[in-house]
Formats: structure tokens, sequence, C-alpha cells
């Protein structure tokens, strides 16, 4: 016998093993037919969800009560962002009061940042979004070329507010095709939320004397009730009554998201992902008036978990199986 004949009998020889092995490998599952055609039902409806995933993905819907309660320990934690120290020491320097109240503070960060950026109002370059919120501000005071945009007011604000210990979160209007976002902040002195929306210089907002959240205001709004916004002119802080060119943004219909302090880089990672594709995990809340339930997501885990435990039970025994004939099996070549 040849060298080329020797290695193809042997090469044949092992492929003929593999394949004896892979059928006693298979025999169970295909033995089991019931189990097999459900697994494949199940694997079907699977990739169907997957295939529409939108339509299954987790909504952490919220209440008013749930979003504007008073802000706990848990609750500072959730919404607060957490500073880098030298970003801390170099903008505090930044921040002088003659009131140090949270109001007082919150109504001079908005009223630097609407001084100082409102003229530079645009879409914001690829290198201003890729910087932090100091950085930002850093290259907006240096190059008045620079543009920015709501949302970057937002994480500007945000950043000088966690600098001064104020719990701040960003809200995104989701009008379609033109979304907004914008600021609120917890007053502790008052026990409550307050709007902010710097780039319209909305640096506070009240009704008859009371200050409003974001929910409050739009509910007022819509009823035509007077409200009153407290906004800068040249260096002076001023009451006007509101005025309605931007408020085409703040309408009930449209869905509010309400983020929590992240970092966004993480938000997009593979493991991320998948966590929350999986598992009841956001980084962010839908307000809802009323409480909404989930069920294509938890269908969507329900099949997922079926399908686990049908494939892992078809595993453990063909593996069990396969391991008892094998030794019959390898005497017969």
């Amino acid at each position: 016998m040849s060298a080329q004949a020797f290695y193809f009998y042997t090469d044949s020889t092992k492929l003929i093993i593999l394949f004896k092995q892979l059928n006693l490998f298979l025999q169970p599952i295909l033995k089991k037919r019931k189990l097999f055609l459900l697994i494949l039902a199940l694997s079907i409806a699977n990739a169907f969800i997957f295939l529409f995933r939108d339509h299954f993905k987790y909504i952490p819907y919220a209440t008013y009560n749930q979003l504007y309660g008073t802000c706990n320990a848990t609750c500072i934690k959730e919404w607060t962002k957490i500073v880098v120290s030298s970003d801390t020491i170099e903008s505090k320097e930044l921040l002088t009061y003659a009131d140090t109240t949270s109001l007082s503070k919150i109504v001079f960060i908005g009223k630097m940042l609407y001084k100082k950026f409102h003229k530079q109002v645009g879409i914001p370059s690829a290198k201003l979004d890729s910087l932090d919120p100091f950085e930002q501000y850093k290259l907006l005071t240096k190059d008045t070329s620079e543009k920015l945009w709501c949302g970057t007011y937002a994480r500007i604000f945000a950043f000088f507010c966690a600098t001064q210990n104020i719990v701040c979160r960003s809200i995104e209007i989701m009008k379609p095709g033109n979304h907004h976002v914008l600021n609120e902040c917890y007053i502790p002195e008052k026990n409550q939320w307050v709007v902010i929306d710097v780039i319209h210089n909305v640096l506070l907002a009240k009704s008859k004397d009371s200050l409003l959240d974001l929910q409050t205001f739009i509910s007022k709004n819509e009823r035509k009730e007077p409200i009153q916004i407290i906004s800068v002119q040249q260096d002076t802080v001023i009451n006007l009554p509101l005025d309605h060119s931007f408020t085409h943004y703040y309408k009930p219909e449209y869905p509010f998201y309400y983020y929590h302090a992240i970092n966004p880089g993480e938000v997009y990672t593979p493991i991320q992902k998948m966590k929350r594709y999986v598992l009841p995990v956001s980084w962010f809340e839908v307000y809802s008036p009323v409480k909404r339930s989930n069920v294509l997501f938890h269908i969507k885990q329900l099949f997922l978990i079926a399908w686990l435990i049908v494939c892992t039970a078809l595993l453990i025994m063909s593996i069990v199986k396969y391991f008892r004939k094998l030794p019959a099996s390898q005497n017969e070549i």
C-alpha cells in the first residue's frame, strides 16, 4: 500500500468514526421527536422575537409619584453623576455665590452658562460630542466657533450641579423628528424637583409662587394657567411671562425619558446589551401617568427560559446515553 493510499484509508476511518459518534450522540434527540419538535418551535419563536426585538424590549415605566417623591439616599445615588476630583476643583473656582442655597446655585449656574454660550447654539462638532462635560465647557469657552445644542447644555449644567452636590438629572422629550433635552434638580429645602431648560433661558419656572417640575409645568401649560419663568437678561435675573416659542416640545403625548447617572461609554457594550435583552434593567425611566406593564418583554423571557430548559434537558440526555453506548460502539470498529 502506498503512503498516499494509507493516509486516505486512515482519514476515511477517522471520518467514519466521527459520523458514527455523531449519530450516536444525536439518536436520543431524534428519538424524542416531540421534544425535538418543541425545541424547533421554540427556536423559531425566539428567532422571531429577536428580529422584532424593539417590540419586546423592557421599558421601565415610572409614575409621577415614583419620579417625584422625596429624594432619599438611594434616589441621590441613582441620579447623581460622579465627578472627577481634578475637574471638581477647577470648576468650583468658576462658581462664587452670595447666597449658598440650592436654588441660588442653580440659578447662578444656569445664568453663567446661558450668558456664556447662547450665541453659540447650533449643531456640535464630533470633537465636542466626544468630550466629557467640563472639557466641553473649556472648548466652547476657548473656541467660540464651536456650537452646542440642548443636550450639550444639559450635560454641562448637570456636571456643574454635581460639583455643588445638587442632585440633577437629564430628561429627553421624544418629540418625533426633533428631540429636546433639559434638566431637573432636586431642592432639599423645598423637598421637590424643579425644571431648568438652559437653552431656552428657563432657569426656574413657577406658578402662583410655587416652583414647578417638568410634568406640572406641562399640565399647567396645557390648561393655559399663567406661568412665570426666571430668566437672565443681560446681567440681571428677572421674572417673565412664559414665552410659548419653545413649548411645542412640552406636550403630554410625547414620551419623556429620565436618564440615570451613568457612563455613556458603558451603555452599548456587548455585555450591557445582552444584560438588557434578558433582564428588566435600564439606564433610564419613561414617565407614564398610569401604571403600565411589560407583557411582551415577559413573553420574551418565557420563551427564552423555555428554550434553555429544553435544550439543557436534551443535551444532558444525549451526553448520558452517548457515554453509556460509547464502549460498545468503539468495539464495533
